[in-house]
């Protein structure tokens, strides 16, 4: 944790509390981080980059500007955003040689307009508003930095309360820190000592910093997609709406609340990515032509990339859309109101996750669950849904030809990137697909992306390929890791599989080795519970098994 009192405080508090240890390196003012800190780089999961305040702006400066002057408050905030960036640009060293992951702390918003509640609010004459465009061009800067993103404190502030938190109602503006009991100890001497702040205010710091360290593992799951989720499956009756639709007479039972909160953030979850799929037994002709009646145009059928309506079990229908999406059930969440249907997928499918106990916090849980978020939105995000649709109607074609009909029909399209660093544009994608694949992952090993930069700067290499058909664009669905002429990892998009996409992968590598001089490639295989189904990719592809691993001659 890199900066002043306030991420020492934070450190201190981790420390003493038990929770996830830290080390605290001193940064005020434009200063320079020692050489390495406290303890090796790969020894840590994040760093907490905190710029004081008081470090871009001094005390009572803009308390002492004249109001009338508003080119002086310009002024004094072009200044601020300046030093800003250059701090900024010294405390972030080690992200910069490392791409260690970064959460950079924003500022406090103050909990009162300090000139007063009547004068004019969107005006950098308001400290408020100063506060704003501060945090606003600090998460420009922050997104300047490889894996760099803002924590906000603000927001955990203004959660807890601010009366509970900040102090600025006692100390100067610039300060921006938690209040404490620090003044008491300066002040026993006088005539009439005042109490302490803790005695007077109903002080919440602990709770502060507990949420905040519960933010920061957040952030951390999110950042290296552990247990991450790509498919939800959900209910229908008493579940997306209320009531249950084939039994309603007359005027149908209101939406409005928690059902149009829930398809609001079941569209969200799609924009995020991640795939929705419908079990509901249920007759599938009422449905349709009640669907626009219950949800309007908040989610429509359409927004599902699998529809299961009809009389049969439930375990058939999640069966069937685990099958046609290719996702294992511990990336699945199935939402019932039904405990017996929750009851049977828990027991059908270890490890998927069910929901609808709770109703009112499904919502909450769907959104804010670091498991349902992405550290970036890819243009393969976006279009997963449809992606997924036709992967359904590909296969249903499949069906009706032989295999060399098929794919001689199919018009597949392969390009590949070379990417060398991770600032390449195609890495986020590629490190999302790396640790978010099971099923056709030689190693099943995740990466971080500071560990992938490390991997690049020794020489390692990815190769990133992006898969299009007769029926859609899949975008980047597969990726190698090569270092020197070994294949250390290779994974693939479940979308794609059964289009011998791997094939060619590997030849392209084998092909490009070739051409560098290398007489043989080796390759590496290391069985998990989820990757049998790439058990033969290296044999299918005219590798042959020597010692622990796989190698192809090219001489």
């Amino acid at each position: 944790m890199i900066g002043s009192c306030l991420v020492e405080d934070l450190v201190s508090y981790s420390n003493d509390s038990g929770a996830t240890p830290g080390d605290f390196v001193l940064f005020n003012n434009i200063g320079r981080l020692p050489d390495s800190p406290p303890q090796p780089i790969a020894a840590y999961d994040v760093q907490i980059v905190q710029i004081p305040l008081r470090t871009l702006l001094a005390d009572a400066h803009f308390a002492k500007l004249k109001y009338h002057r508003t080119e002086d408050y310009r002024l004094v905030f072009d200044q601020a955003v300046q030093r800003l960036s250059l701090a900024l640009d010294a405390a972030m060293r080690w992200n910069r040689e490392t791409g260690l992951a970064s959460l950079v702390v924003n500022y406090f918003r103050p909990q009162q307009d300090v000139l007063g509640r009547l004068l004019p609010r969107n005006d950098l004459r308001n400290f408020s508003y100063f506060i704003d465009r501060l945090n606003e061009s600090l998460a420009d800067l922050v997104a300047g930095y490889t894996n760099g993103h803002i924590l906000d404190f603000d927001a955990i502030s203004a959660t807890i309360g601010r009366i509970h938190v900040q102090d600025e109602h006692l100390w100067m503006l610039n300060h921006n820190s938690t209040l404490s009991d620090f003044d008491a100890a300066h002040d026993r001497a006088r005539l009439h000592p005042p109490p302490p702040v803790s005695r007077q205010s109903d002080l919440r710091i602990a709770a502060f910093f507990d949420a905040v360290h519960a933010e920061i593992e957040a952030m951390v799951r999110t950042l290296r997609q552990i247990d991450a989720v790509k498919l939800v499956i959900v209910d229908l009756d008493d579940t997306l709406w209320r009531g249950v639709l084939a039994e309603e007479s007359g005027e149908a039972k209101t939406n409005e609340g928690w059902p149009f909160g829930l398809a609001e953030a079941l569209a969200v979850l799609k924009a995020r990515g991640i795939v929705l799929a419908i079990a509901s037994k249920n007759d599938d002709a009422t449905i349709r032509a009640a669907w626009d009646s219950q949800l309007g145009d908040r989610l429509e059928l359409a927004d599902f990339a699998v529809v299961m309506i009809g009389w049969n079990p439930k375990v058939e229908s999640v069966a069937a859309i685990l099958q046609q999406v290719n996702v294992l059930p511990s990336s699945t969440v199935f939402i019932d109101d039904n405990p017996v249907e929750r009851a049977a997928i828990e027991a059908a499918f270890p490890g998927i996750r069910t929901l609808g106990a709770d109703l009112y916090g499904i919502r909450r849980t769907l959104l804010w669950s670091a498991e349902t978020q992405v550290p970036f939105i890819t243009d393969e995000s976006g279009r997963r849904t449809e992606m997924i649709r036709a992967q359904v109607v590909r296969e249903e074609t499949r069906k009706t030809v032989s295999r060399t009909e098929f794919l001689g029909n199919l018009d597949i399209r392969v390009a590949s990137d070379v990417i060398t660093t991770i600032g390449h544009g195609r890495f986020p994608r590629t490190l999302e697909l790396i640790n978010k694949t099971n099923q056709f992952n030689t190693t099943g090993h995740r990466w971080t992306s500071e560990a992938m930069q490390a991997a690049l700067q020794e020489g390692a290499v990815i190769h990133a390929f992006s898969v299009a058909d007769r029926f859609t664009d899949y975008g980047l669905v597969g990726a190698v890791l090569v270092r020197g002429a070994a294949i250390e990892q290779l994974v693939m998009s479940c979308r794609v599989v059964g289009l011998d996409i791997e094939r060619r992968m590997l030849a392209s590598i084998v092909d490009g080795l070739k051409r560098d001089g290398s007489t043989r490639v080796s390759a590496c295989f290391l069985a998990t519970d989820r990757n049998a189904p790439c058990a033969d990719v290296f044999a299918d592809s005219g590798f042959r098994a020597e010692g622990e691993g796989w190698v192809f001659d090219l001489d």
